[in-house]
């Protein structure tokens, strides 16, 4: 027998009677609380991103800025052969589709989506400016705040910077009152597009809001 086959038996002779002798050994009533207690916090926060919630809530996306430092478009190329990009940045909440590819079937339409801020001969920029959606009594699974990026042409048509998904973490349960919510950190929204050019940062609020308030229109500012 080689040298390696019998470190390989004695390996898993050593593996078994661990094993058995865990087995064997009762675990205390207090132990097995707290393995209950983890295993139950696992599983609430792996089905928590698919149980639908239902209430009137309140999402305010600020979409921080973009850093595009080539001035390149999702195709590889230059947004301009002499001077730089002009960005253009439209933005919308969604909670009905928010998974669906954009410019797809199933997917809101980019002329539904709200125009956020504009600039004219820059490649990265600060953006500074909010979006917001009350979500009034529906069931919804999911928010994505989908933005998105071109280089405005007045000549010909408008070509894509990026489209960028910007997701809200509904593992985190949302506080009672708009007094109560903080911003998240900023972070990186998921670039869509396989070319990733340009990054775009943001930070958002999700909190609960009365009956009363809720108006469920987009408002951005």
């Amino acid at each position: 027998m080689s040298i390696s086959t019998s470190l390989t038996i004695s390996t898993m002779t050593i593996l078994y009677l661990r094993s058995s002798s865990i087995a064997a050994t009762p675990l205390p009533q207090d132990s097995k609380s707290l393995l209950g207690s983890l295993i139950g916090g696992i599983v609430e926060s792996l089905t928590s991103q698919h149980d639908s919630m239902k209430g009137n809530f309140r999402v305010e996306a600020f979409i921080a800025r973009l850093e595009n430092p080539d001035g390149k478009l999702t195709s590889g190329s230059s947004c301009d052969t002499v001077n730089r990009c002009d960005p253009v940045v439209s933005a919308l909440v969604d909670i009905e589709k928010p998974s669906a590819d954009f410019g797809s079937p199933a997917s809101a339409d980019f002329k539904s989506y709200t125009k956020l801020f504009e600039a004219h001969n820059t490649d990265s920029t600060p953006i500074g400016k909010t979006i917001a959606r009350d979500i009034c009594g529906k069931s919804f699974k999911g928010i994505s705040v989908r933005v998105h990026v071109v280089d405005h042409d007045r000549v010909m048509k408008d070509d894509l910077i990026g489209n960028f998904r910007c997701l809200v973490d509904l593992s985190q349960k949302p506080v009672e009152s708009m007094e109560l919510a903080e911003w998240t950190p900023e972070s990186p929204c998921e670039p869509v597009e396989s070319k990733r050019t340009a990054q775009l940062f943001w930070r958002y609020r999700f909190f609960k809001i009365g009956k009363e308030n809720c108006g469920g229109a987009v408002k951005a500012s």
